[in-house]
């Protein structure tokens, strides 16, 4: 039994008709898509591009700020060390000299009244000091006696410079280095207490012989440590 040839054609129309809606609706969905598709991805991208420019940005920022802070701690330490230096070795010089063993002074017993009276005049110590240079039977006591206490007071004073200094710019060096500038400021100031029983001739000399010794070993390691500070190539580390 066969179908109509009416019904055929209207069986033929409808499938005609249903793949061209079918295709209309798929080629409209197919660019549509694409176009939605598009535009979401290029909203994505530019989130996505706006993320990194804020990454990169933040990231400049934290390395301009480090390199500053590099910059601004390195110059603070090539400005510290060589005046600690030039204070250490003020200080070290003075109570090398305070308390050796040797120590040499003029022979004020032997100068006539004149001659005194023109060495006094240049010498620091105070006039009351002076007077009493003048009067005294055993002059070269009386004068070793206040002389010693004015260079003291000159040693004091320096170390006591070398030790502020170091206590607010240390800061700014190598803990290694600071460590060693503090050791041998120890050594120093116990010399300097040591000193002050210079009168008598058999006292223990502990402290300043560490100082000699243990001292000048420092003395050259400092030496070297500034020098290769003051002369890197620009390393902060």
């Amino acid at each position: 039994m066969t179908l109509p040839d009416s019904i055929l054609g209207f069986i033929g129309l409808l499938t005609a008709y249903g793949a061209g809606v079918a295709g209309g609706i798929y080629g409209f969905f197919k660019l549509f898509g694409e176009q939605w598709m598009a535009a979401r991805f290029s909203r994505q991208l530019e989130a996505f591009k706006g993320e990194q420019e804020r990454e990169m940005e933040h990231l400049r920022y934290r390395i301009s700020r480090l390199f500053d802070r590099a910059t601004k701690l390195h110059q603070s330490e090539f400005e510290a060390v060589p005046e600690l230096w030039k204070l250490l070795v003020i200080a070290h010089n003075f109570v090398v000299v305070l308390v050796s063993p040797i120590q040499s002074y003029p022979d004020v017993q032997r100068m006539n009244a004149a001659h005194l009276d023109e060495f006094l005049a240049e010498s620091p110590l105070l006039k009351w000091q002076k007077e009493e240079v003048r009067r005294a039977d055993e002059k070269n006591k009386v004068y070793q006696s206040h002389i010693f206490w004015h260079r003291y007071n000159q040693t004091n004073e320096a170390l006591r410079e070398f030790s502020l200094y170091s206590a607010t710019k240390g800061i700014f060096l190598q803990p290694e280095l600071h460590a060693k500038f503090d050791e041998i400021e120890g050594l120093m100031r116990r010399a300097l207490v040591e000193g002050q029983n210079h009168e008598h001739e058999l006292r223990v000399r502990d402290a300043q012989t560490k100082l000699d010794t243990r001292g000048k070993e420092l003395l050259d390691q400092i030496k070297a440590d500034v020098r290769e500070r003051i002369w890197s190539t620009g390393e902060t580390a």
